[in-house]
């Protein structure tokens, strides 16, 4: 991605900049692999 000029940012950075991590994740995506953020309890557990 860095040869092909997707990925433009010079330097060692982490991983924490978009102009790094939104090419990766849609290269990612378009492979099927993707990240599901969830929170909070599942409901069959849930306080009632």
């Amino acid at each position: 991605m860095i040869l092909g000029g997707q990925i433009v940012e010079k330097g060692v950075f982490r991983p924490v900049l978009p102009g790094i991590y939104n090419p990766i994740l849609d290269a990612l995506e378009k492979l099927d692999i993707r990240m599901v953020e969830e929170y909070g309890l599942p409901l069959t557990e849930s306080i009632g």
